[in-house]
């Protein structure tokens, strides 16, 4: 920014005066922040993925979820490349609790879903269904 010049209004308010080349430039930057709500979301998240702190699910696992059928864990497995032996080993549970945890005819606590996460390389929100 070239030169900036600050003054407080009568009310207390501080105000700021830039030149209009700053001025373009500033709404260049942030160009499209006031579109509807679904698109600016759509910014958020895209902020957060390229940051890091979004986490995203592989094509691959979304259509063994959605498409072929297979619960969140199942499809995160395969994934993966574990057989249900190897990852009971690695979260030190039984093959036949994880089993039913992956059927959904048991539910797993919190302690066993982030256990899971953790082996699978994922976020206990991403094999939750």
């Amino acid at each position: 920014m070239d030169k900036i010049q600050t003054f407080k209004t009568p009310s207390g308010d501080e105000m700021v005066i830039i030149s209009k080349a700053d001025y373009d430039q500033l709404l260049a930057e942030h160009d499209g922040e006031n579109e509807d709500n679904g698109t600016h979301d759509a910014r958020k998240v895209l902020r957060r993925v390229q940051a890091g702190t979004e986490p995203l699910i592989p094509i691959e696992v979304y259509k063994m979820n959605k498409i072929e059928g297979l619960s969140r864990i199942r499809a995160w497995r395969s994934y993966r490349g574990l057989s249900i032996a190897a990852l009971a080993h690695k979260i030190k549970k039984s093959q036949p609790y994880l089993t039913q945890i992956e059927n959904g005819t048991r539910k797993g606590t919190l302690a066993t879903m982030a256990k899971l996460a953790t082996a699978l390389g994922t976020t206990v929100d991403c094999i939750m269904n």
